[in-house]
């Protein structure tokens, strides 16, 4: 989840919900993303499984386009794991 867009769509909840529901996913469920803090609390608040790593203010590009931005934050995941 990165980015304005990204912050304000729902397309976190919908992955979410579609694993845990129709998927039966039982597993850990985490998203790297820059949107506000509490962003995704709602779904903190009824998933202890659902963990969010915000990114570290020196790794934000806003130099490049989004979508290369967040090929970038995925090579970094292991740093926030």
């Amino acid at each position: 989840s990165v980015g304005e867009e990204a912050a304000k769509s729902n397309l976190v909840e919908r992955c979410h919900r579609s694993a845990r529901v129709r998927g039966k996913f039982e597993g850990y469920f985490a998203i790297l993303t820059d949107a506000p803090e509490g962003r995704y609390a709602d779904l903190m608040a009824i998933d202890d499984k659902f963990i969010v790593l915000q990114i570290d203010e020196n790794d934000r590009r806003t130099d490049i386009e989004p979508l290369m931005a967040m090929k970038i934050f995925k090579t970094l995941i292991p740093r926030y794991v």
